[in-house]
């Protein structure tokens, strides 16, 4: 369809900041993302971030009830359970690749952006051999009252999100601020986002249902792949899309010392752990 051809694709930047793929604790991620999208203004390039957890982490859309966890099952395994700037549903941040851009918001309509990403992130799945495709049903309004599965991210895909056998495996979510616009998403690589039904509340015919569900929803990047890529691969190739469509100026710089310093204060605004 037209929306998905080739020459519509043209990043709005040539200059993109690329922080390159890191671990960190849940609250220092969700930490990070919002300082990065508070502190951007109209002179500063877009940021590109790449990242993953450690330890695992069950993130909260913004508007979900905390009550439906298991906060017992989090604290037993040890995992980090924060609460996401943006909305959407619950994901279990595991073995997976999460990105994360943020770009001044007068140069780029959201919507467009949200769906521009997802293009860029195919094809570069597409590069590596992985026979994806992008959803084109619009979403329903309000899913999140529409019962069965909606508390887990990866039961539906929205409107150009990526699939494997029509199943999802790469899912985003976006904030508007007064300066600038926040879309972090995860890509999955493997299998053991399934695991997250062991952290929500409720008997074990429930959980079976809702993992049954998941699992006719959802898959993960190697699962039929013979070739295993890893997060580091798989954020390199998508920097060479972007830099193919536009960003031709895109550097690397890591967060220096001052911003990590002022980016721990803001941890205690997205951990749940704490505040169960």
């Amino acid at each position: 369809m037209e929306l998905f051809a080739e020459d519509k694709i043209h990043w709005p930047a040539q200059r993109i900041r690329i922080i390159p793929f890191q671990k960190f604790k849940g609250p220092m991620n969700m930490a990070i993302d919002y300082y990065l999208a508070e502190n951007i203004n109209d002179e500063n390039d877009p940021i590109l971030r790449f990242y993953g957890w450690e330890p695992f982490c069950l993130s909260l859309g913004f508007h979900q009830n905390a009550d439906d966890v298991d906060i017992n099952a989090v604290q037993r395994d040890r995992i980090d359970l924060v609460r996401r700037p943006t909305g959407g549903s619950a994901v279990f941040h595991s073995e997976e690749l999460t990105y994360s851009l943020v770009i001044p918001v007068q140069h780029v309509d959201h919507q467009q952006l949200f769906q521009q990403i997802h293009r860029l992130i195919y094809e570069a799945l597409r590069m590596l051999g992985y026979t994806v495709q992008l959803h084109a049903q619009k979403e329903k309004q309000n899913y999140l009252k529409e019962g069965q599965g909606t508390f887990v991210c990866f039961n539906r895909p929205a409107f150009t999100e990526i699939k494997i056998d029509g199943k999802k495996c790469v899912g985003s979510a976006q904030k508007i601020y007064k300066r600038s616009v926040l879309q972090h998403g995860s890509i999955l690589i493997g299998r053991k986002q399934f695991e997250i039904v062991k952290y929500l509340k409720g008997d074990q015919q429930y959980k079976n249902q809702i993992l049954q569900y998941l699992l006719d929803n959802s898959t993960f990047l190697n699962n039929k792949h013979s070739d295993q890529h890893g997060p580091y691969e798989i954020a390199e190739t998508i920097i060479e899309k972007f830099q193919n469509h536009g960003a031709h100026q895109s550097y690397y710089q890591l967060l220096g010392d001052k911003e990590l310093e002022t980016i721990r204060t803001y941890q205690r605004l997205f951990d749940l752990n704490y505040t169960k």
